[in-house]
């Protein structure tokens, strides 16, 4: 029974162990997104510090990952 007491901060501690010492708000994810985007296509291109903090962003943040979702879907909609 304890453990059910315990178990509505397991979100909450794993919203925290993905945390990082720098990280960017949505703001600035949005100014990178799009690069981001393009730079996916080529999967064995290392990330730049940017976008990888982009890519951290979209990981933690509904939003945003949704947002980015829909932009996959709207580029692959043109490219068809």
């Amino acid at each position: 029974m304890k453990l059910h007491r315990h178990l509505h901060l397991r979100p909450l501690l794993e919203a925290v162990a993905l945390t990082r010492d720098s990280e960017f708000d949505c703001a600035a994810c949005s100014r990178h997104v799009a690069e981001l985007a393009d730079s996916l296509k080529s999967p064995s291109t290392p990330l730049s510090r940017e976008l990888d903090l982009t890519r951290h962003h979209l990981a933690i943040c509904q939003q945003c990952h949704d947002d980015f979702q829909m932009l996959q879907r709207a580029v692959a909609g043109i490219r068809e």
